[in-house]
């Protein structure tokens, strides 16, 4: 999982990055390895309105059989947001 764009601009390492404070849309990808079919490139959106100036956030992504999900976590581990609906296309 990578975070692909902030704010509709693309990131230069998804791994890590600075998001100024305020409110903000953050684009996933999610790259996922079925054994059974052909790998899937799925993509979601995620806002979050409360970053902070100093903050330190992590994405945790999870899954119930072919639904996934990606939650915004702060440095405490409290949930702060989730992605909506993940649009998936062969990859």
């Amino acid at each position: 999982m990578l975070a692909d764009k902030l704010d509709g601009n693309s990131l230069p390492d998804g791994r890590y990055f600075e998001i100024p404070p305020g409110s903000h849309d953050l684009q996933v990808q999610l790259h996922v390895d079925n054994n059974d079919s052909a790998p899937v490139l799925c993509d979601a959106k995620l806002h979050y309105a409360g970053f902070v100036a100093g903050g330190h956030y992590s994405l945790k992504e999870s899954h119930l059989g072919a639904e996934y999900r990606v939650r915004l976590h702060d440095a405490s581990g409290k949930q702060l947001a989730a992605t909506d609906v993940f649009y998936c296309v062969p990859g």
